[in-house]
């Protein structure tokens, strides 16, 4: 999975950069034509995107702001889109069924806070162009690489949440 999204960031910014010259020599802005375009993706992503979500995702689109899951809250899988926010996931006293609950997240810069749960296992991923992480106090720096984590215990717990995110620029705090 590193070696994917590391490939993906590696075309994307020789894309850029072929963009650039070709900007450069040919005297033509490309940038007129691909912004347009690429709000018009997005657009279509962010409207369409809920449809292909499986019927018990729930889909949280939230451009600015901050999300936050805490006390006894219900766990259930969801998608979580947002432009710049940051997202709170205190699992410790939350109710979570048996079996695999996934939460994604979407976002151009992020900040996530992960409580870990007391009886469930917990894997975190991220995929990012820069993440700055600190999980149970261990501080790490990632560029171009992926952040993966799981509780000692996730194996052998017959719940479980995994927390995939991806981010252009994510911060991410795991604590027990």
């Amino acid at each position: 999975m590193q070696n994917r999204t590391t490939l993906v960031i590696g075309i994307g910014l020789i894309t850029l950069g072929i963009i650039a010259i070709f900007n450069t020599l040919f005297q033509i802005n490309l940038w007129s034509i691909l912004l347009p375009l690429l709000i018009i993706g997005i657009g279509l992503l962010i409207v369409f995107r809920p449809k292909t979500l499986d019927a018990n995702t729930n889909f949280i689109f939230k451009p600015l702001g901050d999300i936050d899951f805490r006390n006894s809250w219900q766990v259930s899988p969801q998608e979580i889109w947002f432009f710049v926010g940051s997202v709170e996931l205190d699992f410790s006293q939350a109710i979570i069924p048996e079996g695999i609950t996934q939460i994604k997240l979407f976002s151009f810069v992020g900040d996530i806070r992960i409580r870990e749960p007391q009886s469930a296992g917990l894997k975190v991923s991220s995929k990012a162009f820069i993440t700055d992480s600190k999980v149970l106090g261990h501080k790490q720096d990632h560029f171009l690489s992926t952040l993966n984590y799981s509780n000692p215990d996730y194996n052998n717990q017959s719940k479980k949440v995994i927390v995939d995110s991806w981010f252009f620029v994510g911060e991410i705090r795991v604590e027990s």
